[in-house]
């Protein structure tokens, strides 16, 4: 029976397998005469003998084993495909190239690159390659053991990739499980899927406006640690910022501690409310459930009580303009004993009218005790904080400002009927109104005397002022002031006038006896200066006997005997007149 013959297709399939299979250290050969053996004399490795020989028979197995199926999974290569990795820009990288490869192994004439036909891809199953045939022998080598790595040398490899990659990283999250050890700080960083250990070391904490605090949302500037002793991953912080509304309580935290320093929020400084208010001021928005339930509660505790609504906006960018106006008109007006600043509760940014810094001071110069009713749980605004009092909802406001009319007269009742059983009824008797409107009729009447006197006393002046001679005699006190002051301011300027004349005169003595000594000096000074230099003029030093020797012909001095020459008219100067003559011999 002729044996069965693989297909190209089939062959690169197996070449494929064998590759992916073969372990360092293991040796197969592929010859023309007994087709693929173990190169080994004691057997093939365990991985060779449980699965490699099994294949197709043209490659040494017999008929029996074609019902084996090869156990390595994977797809067919096709004839001319790469096998290696590929290069960037260079092509395919040869497999032998590469130490971890299946088939760093191949022999040198199988590579690409070697002995390969011209125009064959590195790496790629030859597309007439046919086991059997050609008589040549197909060794594949053992492949170099790879060093295994330990754990120490696979993080610090880690660590110096994240260190070359990350070394300056921008990381937003929220800060959780703040702590100090050793003068640094140690947080985590997380978000809604994840979290990071992070730190500041002591020398950059001292060079932070701030450190973290636990609920914080955070920019962070850091470098990504890899710790290669117990594979960790932390980042080293190097600088701090707020984060959207983060940025905004830091503002609101800055403007707090300001406000603070001041005694803005002492508890000093806080007044009573009134008892029984006549009228309360309202300053919410005209429409919705606010203003609706302030005086549904109002009016159930208290029927009738007068009611002030000053109009604003209490959310938007222009609702710290509107707060602010509504403040000030109501504390103008002085309409109400008591202010009720209400809201309906929202979010952090929805009441950021009621952090900013003019609508607290307005809050904090109101002559009228303030009462804030916001509607929130779980932050305070600084309106709260410098208010008289502040109530979680306008209902709850409602309630501390207004008592229940009811109970007031359920305890005038109580007293009445304490006083009654005491047997002191009669104090409300006829007799005693009668003396309370006496005594309140004695005091009208001394305050209405003490009223006229002083009216009296009042126009009496005014009369005396617009009293034509009384103004003359006003006047005449006035010039004759007037005219005093003139005499004296006369006098010491008089007097400063001679003192200055005296003064002066002193001045110009000392003056000309300065200048005439000096100029007697200085001359002096010129006259020895001038007799030096006489003496040192050239005309007296040629009294003295010597002469000047010039060329006749340039007039240059001659001042040593080489600048002669035989022959030469020199004219030799005197103190009186010139002799002209030759030079016989010049003698240095």
């Amino acid at each position: 029976m002729e044996p069965h013959r693989p297909s190209r297709a089939q062959v690169a399939a197996d070449l494929r397998g064998l590759l992916r299979v073969l372990q360092p250290g293991g040796q197969l050969s592929l010859s023309r005469t007994r087709g693929l053996r173990p190169a080994y004399p004691r057997g093939a490795p365990a991985v060779a003998r449980q699965g490699i020989l099994r294949g197709r028979p043209g490659f040494g197995r017999s008929a029996a084993a074609e019902s084996l199926q090869r156990p390595l999974p994977g797809r067919d290569l096709q004839p001319g495909e790469p096998v290696g990795r590929t290069q960037r820009g260079r092509g395919p990288v040869p497999p032998a190239a590469d130490p971890h490869h299946v088939a760093a192994g191949l022999h040198g004439r199988d590579r690409a690159g070697g002995r390969a036909a011209a125009g064959r891809r590195a790496g790629a199953v030859p597309a007439r390659f046919e086991p059997d045939g050609g008589g040549a022998l197909m060794a594949i080598q053992p492949q170099e053991a790879i060093k295994p790595l330990t754990v120490l040398e696979l993080n610090t490899r880690i660590h110096d990739l994240l260190a070359t990659r990350f070394q300056s990283v921008v990381v937003k999250g929220e800060v959780s499980g703040v702590s100090l050890r050793g003068g640094h700080v140690w947080f985590t960083l997380k978000d809604a899927s994840a979290a990071v250990g992070a730190v500041i070391f002591s020398s950059t904490a001292r060079r932070l406006p701030f450190l973290p605090e636990n609920g914080q949302e955070l920019v962070v500037t850091c470098q990504v640690d890899y710790h290669a002793q117990y594979g960790r991953v932390n980042l080293v912080v190097s600088k701090l910022d707020y984060d959207g509304a983060g940025k905004l309580r830091a503002a609101i935290e800055q403007l707090k501690r300001r406000l603070e320093a001041e005694g803005a929020f002492a508890t000093a400084r806080k007044r009573a409310l009134p008892f029984l208010p006549r009228c309360i001021a309202l300053i919410t928005s005209p429409s919705g459930a606010v203003i609706h339930d302030l005086q549904q509660t109002v009016w159930e505790r208290f029927p009738n009580m007068r009611l002030v609504l000053y109009p604003a906006l209490v959310q938007g960018t222009a609702s710290q303009r509107s707060l602010v106006a509504a403040l000030r008109q109501c504390d103008q007006d002085q309409l109400a004993d008591v202010v009720i600043v209400a809201r309906g509760g929202g979010s952090f940014e929805e009441l950021m009218a009621f952090n900013q810094e003019a609508v607290v001071r307005a809050v904090q110069a109101m002559r009228i005790p303030v009462v804030t009713a916001l509607g929130h749980t779980s932050d305070r605004t600084l309106a709260d904080l410098v208010a008289d009092r502040e109530a979680r909802t306008p209902t709850a406001a409602a309630e501390i400002v207004v008592p229940k009319k009811s109970d007031l007269l359920h305890h005038l009742e109580e007293r009445r009927q304490r006083l009654q059983r005491a047997g002191l009824i009669f104090l409300i008797g006829p007799a005693h109104q009668l003396a309370l409107r006496q005594q309140s009729l004695a005091r009208l009447a001394r305050d209405l005397h003490q009223r006229r006197r002083e009216r009296i006393a009042h126009l009496d002046g005014m009369l005396r002022q617009r009293d034509p001679r009384e103004v003359l005699r006003h006047r005449e006190r006035s010039l004759l002031e007037c005219g005093r002051r003139l005499a004296q301011v006369r006098d010491a300027t008089a007097q400063r006038i001679a003192g200055s004349r005296l003064q002066t005169a002193g001045l110009r003595e000392r003056l000309v006896g300065l200048a005439g000594r000096g100029l007697r000096e200085r001359l002096g000074v010129l006259q020895s200066r001038s007799a030096r230099l006489g003496a040192l003029a050239p005309e007296q030093t040629l009294k003295r006997g010597y002469s000047i020797c010039t060329d006749a012909g340039s007039g240059s001095i001659i001042r040593e005997a080489v600048q002669a020459r035989r022959g030469q008219a020199v004219r030799v100067l005197l103190s009186a007149g010139r002799l002209d003559a030759s030079v016989d011999e010049a003698v240095e």
